[in-house]
């Protein structure tokens, strides 16, 4: 398992290639969003209050217990995700619907979220992570795709 810096999971800070994935970052824009959101059941209204939401999403690392927290916040609402790599946790979706989801390292900066529900189906999400940028690009079962671009905002 990887720690928060893309080490080897000691907790050591990484060299200045590596990415530092804790911090900060602030939506650019979307690809095919909408789509994305009205596939995965999101509600028509609250479809379009996140698509003109901004969101800010602020990583964090708890190296005690070995969990990573992705809080996102928008004007209307703020998700927190708190997970540890591999282990199953719920996920609450705006429609009301829960999702079964687990959270692996796919690289030092990247993870993979899949998620499923019964109502929803079956999806995933790729948080990539650079020095300067984050992309996250979501797949659902039914062939829909979309991506949002985040950039990192300096400490």
């Amino acid at each position: 398992m990887g720690d928060a810096d893309g080490g080897d999971g000691d907790g050591s800070k990484g060299g200045d290639d590596e990415v530092k994935i804790e911090g900060t970052y602030k939506l650019e824009r979307n690809e095919n969003l909408e789509e994305y959101f009205r596939i995965v059941g999101v509600p028509f209204f609250a479809r379009k209050m996140m698509l003109a939401s901004s969101p800010t999403l602020t990583v964090t690392y708890e190296e005690a217990d070995e969990t990573w927290c992705f809080k996102t916040v928008t004007f209307f609402r703020t998700v927190i995700l708190s997970f540890k790599i591999d282990e199953t946790y719920p996920e609450s979706m705006p429609s009301g619907d829960v999702l079964e989801s687990v959270t692996s390292r796919i690289g030092p900066s990247s993870f993979i979220t899949k998620s499923t529900n019964e109502n929803i189906g079956d999806f995933e999400r790729i948080f990539d992570f650079s020095k300067e940028d984050l992309v996250i690009t979501m797949k659902h079962s039914k062939g829909v795709q979309a991506k949002r671009f985040f950039k990192r905002i300096p400490a």
